[in-house]
């Protein structure tokens, strides 16, 4: 064993998510350069909406440790595969349907290895007496925020403008690396020999979130948050271009601010260890001054303040809700709360870049950023009001 089951599961979270970063900011770039529209833009994320749904069911039943472990293994790999066909459909210049298919297939598996990833970070949490699931997300999303994405997501831009075939092959390497450590790790294998529970589908999982208001609430929130950044953040570019008059290549500029804060924000909050509840209730309300200062924002200051707020509160929240999501369910239906947790998230961010790319090239980018504002200002909502009735239903040793 080279690397123990904490150290796999950071080392390979960090670089799937290299590799995730790296694409998404590449693609909406390289499809910008070549068409100029924002609407095909929204095309391309609106492709991997689809594939979370329909990957539900499959997703859901990764709740054995090993299925866990091998899907890790073996969907990175495919994504491996996957990504050197978009490198050679880059090279050629072909942006069109046989690109598409190549996103839909990789959000497909995509959508596999988040709910495989899920249930092995459950898994090693609970064998650990060194970290518990709060705890061992923290350091999850400080690596991901950090290594991953201030690198990744800028690096992804800037290639995905001058050298987009070497992005996917950027994006493909990443993969091939993440298979190579869970094969020579341990990971969960000594939990998989204790682990008997059958797991259930997303039916079952849905049905006990709706026996658990506050982690229901937990998931309409992330659906709304998502669906509000995917109208902005998945246009970025275009926001920055169209609105502030700014050139192409400060989108990597903007991106290093959004993704940095974030990784500042996570080390910051993973260092405190807030009660989780008090941090839910609040993460989502930046969120709307963020998107606020967009819309009343007349300089490219006030755009990079509001990037500060939403990074800050996007860090809290997948701190605070991953903990939650993967420590309240009962091992049958972890699997099935997890995939669909992740799943509908994925796809509301796919939604909002879709319908933002085409309110954009309709109307204008205001519009879009009107439309996120009231959004997130909803799911704030949602999750002050559920917070602050679970807050009610705990007792004092409890919150303490």
């Amino acid at each position: 064993m080279l690397l123990g089951d904490e150290g796999a599961l950071i080392a390979t979270g960090t670089l799937d998510r290299f590799g995730d970063l790296i694409r998404r900011a590449a693609v909406p770039v390289a499809v910008y350069s070549a068409t100029g529209s924002a609407s095909a833009v929204g095309i391309v994320f609106a492709v991997s909406f689809i594939p979370h749904l329909v990957m539900l069911g499959i997703s859901s039943r990764l709740g054995a440790p090993t299925k866990a472990r091998s899907s890790l293994i073996w969907f990175n790999l495919a994504r491996f595969v996957i990504s050197l066909a978009m490198m050679a459909l880059a090279i050629r210049g072909n942006y069109g349907i046989p690109f598409l298919i190549t996103i839909f297939i990789l959000a497909a598996l995509t959508a596999v290895v988040e709910a495989a990833f899920g249930t092995a970070t459950r898994i090693v949490s609970k064998a650990s007496d060194a970290a518990d699931t709060q705890k061992l997300n923290a350091r999850l999303s400080t690596w991901q925020n950090g290594v991953a994405a201030t690198v990744g997501s800028p690096l992804g831009g800037w290639l995905g403008a001058i050298l987009p075939p070497v992005a996917f092959a950027l994006d493909a390497i990443t993969y091939l690396l993440a298979a190579a450590t869970i094969r020579w790790s341990d990971i969960a294998r000594e939990a998989a020999s204790r682990t008997a529970a059958t797991p259930h589908g997303v039916a079952e999982a849905i049905r006990w979130l709706l026996r658990h208001p506050f982690n229901l609430a937990i998931v309409v929130t992330t659906i709304g948050l998502q669906l509000a950044s995917g109208l902005t953040l998945g246009n970025l570019i275009v926001v920055a271009v169209e609105q502030y008059g700014l050139p192409d290549w400060i989108f990597g500029v903007l991106t290093l601010i959004f993704t940095s804060t974030g990784f500042l924000g996570s080390l910051f909050i993973s260092r405190r260890s807030p009660e989780p509840v008090t941090l839910l209730g609040l993460a989502a309300l930046p969120s709307v001054a963020g998107y606020l200062a967009m819309i009343f924002g007349a300089s490219p200051v006030v755009l990079i303040i509001a990037l500060v707020a939403l990074a800050l509160s996007i860090a809290a929240w997948n701190i605070a809700s991953a903990g939650r999501m993967q420590s309240d369910p009962p091992d049958d239906v972890v699997g099935g709360v997890l995939a669909f947790w992740r799943s509908a998230g994925v796809a509301a961010i796919a939604a909002g870049s879709a319908i933002g790319g085409f309110l954009i090239d309709a109307t204008d980018t205001t519009n879009a950023i009107a439309a996120s504002t009231a959004v997130c200002a909803v799911a704030a909502g949602v999750m002050a009001l559920g917070a602050r009735r679970e807050r009610a239903s705990l007792s004092f040793a409890d919150v303490t």
